[in-house]
C-alpha cells in the first residue's frame, strides 16, 4: 500500500477514520487528547498523511515538510471524496470490510467456536462467517447494517468515477 494510501486523522476527525477504515485503509487515529506537536510527530514517524480540520496544524506540517490535509467541515461523504482525490487512494473491493473499526488492525475470519461467548444469540443461529480483530477482539459479522455501509460505499466509489 502506498504511503499516500496511510493516513492520520487528528482529534475532530474519529468518524472520518471508521469510514477510512470500513474502506480498508491504513487509517490511525490521534484521538481528542493529543498535542498538535504529539501529532505532528506521529505523521512524520509513521509515515501518514496527516488529515486535520487545524490551519494552524497544517501549516506546521508544511514547515517540517510532514504531508498534511486540510479539511473544512463538509459531509463525510465530500470528506472522503476530498481526501481520495488529494491523496490519489484508490478504492479496492477486496479491502473493504477487512479492517477494525475500533482500532485498525486487519481482521482474522473465524469459525463460531472462536467468538461463540462474544455474539448475541440470535447472530449464533442466523450467521456462519465471523471475522475478529486480533489486537482489540472486536466481533464482526455481515449483519443488516451491512448493506447500508455497502450502498453508501457504492455512492462515494459513483462519485469518485464522476470526477
Amino acid at each position: 500500500m502506498a504511503a499516500s494510501q496511510r493516513f492520520l486523522c487528528d482529534g475532530m476527525l474519529g468518524s472520518l477514520t471508521r469510514w477510512l477504515r470500513l474502506l480498508g485503509f491504513d487509517a490511525a487515529y490521534a484521538g481528542s487528547t493529543a498535542s498538535d506537536e504529539e501529532v505532528l510527530a506521529r505523521a512524520e514517524r509513521e509515515g501518514r498523511l496527516l488529515v486535520t480540520a487545524d490551519l494552524a496544524l497544517v501549516q506546521r506540517c508544511l514547515k517540517k515538510q510532514v504531508p498534511a490535509l486540510l479539511l473544512r467541515p463538509a459531509t463525510k461523504e465530500e470528506q472522503l471524496l476530498i481526501l481520495l482525490t488529494h491523496s490519489g487512494a484508490d478504492l479496492d473491493p477486496a479491502r473493504f470490510l477487512t479492517r477494525c473499526t475500533e482500532c485498525g488492525a486487519l481482521l482474522d475470519k473465524v469459525g463460531l467456536a472462536d467468538v461463540a461467548d462474544r455474539v448475541p444469540d440470535g447472530v449464533r443461529t442466523t450467521h456462519t462467517d465471523f471475522w475478529k480483530c486480533p489486537d482489540c477482539a472486536h466481533v464482526y459479522w455481515q449483519g443488516s447494517h451491512t448493506t447500508e455501509i455497502e450502498a453508501k460505499i457504492l455512492d462515494l466509489a459513483r462519485a469518485l468515477a464522476r470526477g
